[in-house]
């Protein structure tokens, strides 16, 4: 899944529902991982572990992009 986010534009803060790799692709974003948060410029690849509180957040002036890929697919993980 592919994301988009226009300046001051953020993800909700939620609970990973599967274990996730997030590379940016355009831009920069603020991303918060169970209350820390960094910094992810195009070309950082970040992986977040299931049930991880996060958000994310565009606080600069240009447009961001970023893809969400779930390892394994979620529905695989219930039970």
């Amino acid at each position: 899944m592919q994301a988009a986010l226009k300046p001051g534009q953020s993800v909700p803060q939620h609970n990973a529902n599967s274990n996730v790799h997030i590379p940016v692709v355009r831009g920069e974003v603020a991303i918060n991982l169970d209350g820390t948060e960094s910094l992810a410029r195009k070309g950082s690849l970040l992986p977040v572990s299931h049930q991880t509180a996060m958000n994310i957040k565009n606080k600069s002036a240009q447009d961001a992009s970023f893809l969400i890929i779930k390892i394994p697919n979620p529905s695989e993980m219930a039970g």
